[in-house]
């Protein structure tokens, strides 16, 4: 997960994008001299997360001093997403069509499933 994402970094004001980047890559340091000094990383997926989160903020930092700051992308329903509502949609619809069964009659379904299948097994010792 990103420590600041995009969209938070283009909210911010120079200052404050500057900060940001001092405090990370103290921490970066202090992550790196841990490793060094022959320790181990407190957390090593962090060390990732801090070196992409810097090179996020350089980025829009470069944009906003030059101008060209990329318009926020607004998120549209996925196809994947609503396929599966309306097939969820759907699937009520017909259990409600079908009436549910109750868990009396789902229990006497299992007896019965369990007594046909040992009448077969009686029958196959035969």
């Amino acid at each position: 997960m990103a420590i600041l994402r995009a969209s938070e970094i283009r909210e911010m004001n120079a200052g404050t994008i500057d900060e940001k980047l001092v405090e990370l890559k103290g921490e970066l340091n202090s992550e790196r001299g841990k490793i060094e000094s022959g320790g181990r990383a407190s957390n090593p997926g962090r060390i990732k997360e801090i070196k992409k989160t810097i090179a996020r903020l350089i980025t829009i930092k470069q944009q906003k001093a030059t101008g060209k700051v990329p318009e926020a992308k607004k998120k549209a329903p996925k196809p994947k997403e609503e396929k599966k509502q309306e097939k969820k949609a759907e699937k009520s619809e017909e259990k409600q069509g079908k009436g549910a069964k109750t868990d009396e009659e789902k229990v006497e379904n299992k007896e019965e499933k369990k007594e046909e299948k040992a009448a077969e097994t009686d029958v196959k010792k035969e």
